[in-house]
């Protein structure tokens, strides 16, 4: 049973908008606090009218939470069901690392209303359990890769070694990103790594950075994933360009992984390796290189959610804009024929994207799930009952 409910599609109007008798809480100073209490009283009410959360406690259902620190907030009572997310940090001992002092969630509430706190209904839960759970790529519209070659481009040099653009926290809290960006960036202006070994890190204010995003994505080799406030669109940013992922999160699960064979096309950097993360990308051999991004060529549709009608026509609309700037480009160079896709570069509709990837992985964690619970066949239950008697 998926569980529509308000606060996974659009956390912000929580603030000042679910307020007493809608939320305990008059006034909301947290967001999260709003929203959790929304998810709460979603469990409540599906459980209150209808007898399917309470035949499997809830393990049948699924609950969406695509916020920055994704379910690490929801209240306990949701636990057993199956979380969608975009943050997949795992451990039970965890603490909000956000810079957005709105989405906070260590700074508990006590007020006439909520006696003994907020922190009673949210305490004591990881924000990811990979047995149960997935984590799922944001939505990236075609027109935000339309530069890749995945989509028909003519394919660039990939002459950038590492890339990153955007937010590198010159006006940030120190906590934001862990520190992560703020520490790339430094290290690379204090090592000159632009000008040694053609990195670009930095954001849209920074001169070396000018140009199209997708334009540079598609002249990367390396792109950098470091957190944001929690999660981070890098990692969709770079498969859908032919890019290898550098991961910089620890204990933080990637998109689809361990759904997909992630290792086989991005590799993982500690954050206390931030220093040798490019000697350690220029280090890999250029064969491993080539077989990374074979490996992007061939699952990179999963992380696109061309199911939606209005994306797939985007999609088909960016494909046959980049075949007819292929073919003018081999008529300018005086050749003939017929300007075709690169090898290995297709669209192909036809096949499985992000939309059928999370429905195919459902399906199967659900028939998981009803197998666990089945009562056992009379073999399974004279074994268990044998099993017992020799052990009295």
């Amino acid at each position: 049973f998926y569980v529509p409910q308000y606060a996974s599609c659009f956390i912000f109007p929580v603030l000042g908008w679910a307020d007493y008798p809608w939320s305990p809480v008059p006034g909301l100073i947290l967001r999260v606090l709003g929203a959790s209490h929304l998810v709460l009283d979603t469990q409540r009410w599906i459980q209150q009218h209808f007898p399917y959360w309470d035949r499997r406690g809830g393990r049948d259902h699924i609950w969406v939470f695509p916020h920055d620190e994704g379910a690490c907030w929801v209240p306990n009572a949701v636990l057993p069901s199956i979380w969608l997310t975009h943050w997949g940090r795992l451990g039970l001992n965890h603490s909000s690392n956000t810079a957005n002092e709105g989405d906070n969630y260590n700074l508990e509430h006590v007020s006439r209303r909520v006696p003994e706190g907020w922190h009673k209904l949210i305490r004591g839960h990881a924000c990811y359990y990979p047995d149960k759970d997935l984590v799922i790529p944001l939505f990236k519209s075609p027109n935000h890769y339309r530069a890749s070659p995945l989509i028909g481009r003519t394919p660039k040099a990939r002459d950038v070694t590492l890339f990153f653009k955007g937010d590198v926290g010159k006006h940030r809290l120190p906590n934001y990103s862990r520190g992560v960006r703020q520490t790339l960036y430094a290290l690379s202006k204090q090592h000159s790594w632009r000008e040694k070994h053609g990195v670009m890190i930095g954001d849209g204010r920074d001169p070396w950075m000018a140009g199209d995003y997708s334009e540079l994505l598609a002249r990367s080799r390396f792109c950098l994933m470091p957190p944001g406030d929690g999660y981070s669109a890098r990692f969709e940013d770079a498969v859908l360009h032919g890019c290898i992922p550098v991961i910089i999160m620890d204990n933080v699960t990637v998109p689809f992984e361990g759904l997909l064979d992630v290792d086989s096309f991005s590799i993982r950097v500690k954050q206390a390796d931030m220093p040798n993360v490019v000697k350690i990308v220029r280090g890999i051999p250029d064969y491993v290189v080539t077989r990374m991004q074979h490996n992007i060529n061939k699952l990179w549709h999963r992380f696109r959610y061309n199911g939606i009608p209005f994306s797939l026509a985007d999609a088909k609309d960016k494909e046959a804009h980049n075949l007819v700037e292929n073919r003018a480009k081999v008529l300018a160079a005086g050749g003939g024929g017929t300007a075709k896709l690169q090898p290995g570069h297709e669209m192909l509709h036809e096949r499985e994207d992000a939309v059928s990837t999370i429905i195919q992985w459902l399906h199967a964690k659900l028939l998981q799930r009803e197998k666990e619970e089945a009562p056992a066949g009379p073999v399974a239950a004279a074994a268990a009952a044998q099993e017992a008697a020799e052990e009295r």
